[in-house]
């Protein structure tokens, strides 16, 4: 069996591959295809799985993301919650 259940993504600027399952590759495509250059502000919850890499972050919203809740006021860069 040949078939393919997970395709290999690369995006411009990244140095590590995303992946794909197979079947969503016309959502991808589609998305592609429908983006424009508009910056429309997207929010992430503070607790989104996709937060959980920072490094992966900083890397497509160069953006440090830090969960401030716990940190003592002092230590606080953006406040309590900060919606990246």
């Amino acid at each position: 069996m040949d078939e393919q259940w997970i395709i290999e993504v690369k995006v411009e600027g990244l140095q590590y591959p995303f992946f794909i399952r197979s079947i969503d590759i016309n959502i991808l495509h589609k998305g592609i295809e429908h983006n424009t250059t508009d910056k429309r502000p997207s929010i992430l919850a503070p607790l989104d799985n996709l937060l959980w890499d920072r490094t992966l972050i900083k890397d497509l919203f160069d953006f440090e993301y830090r969960w401030e809740v716990y940190k003592p006021v002092a230590e606080r860069i953006y406040g309590y919650y900060v919606l990246p």
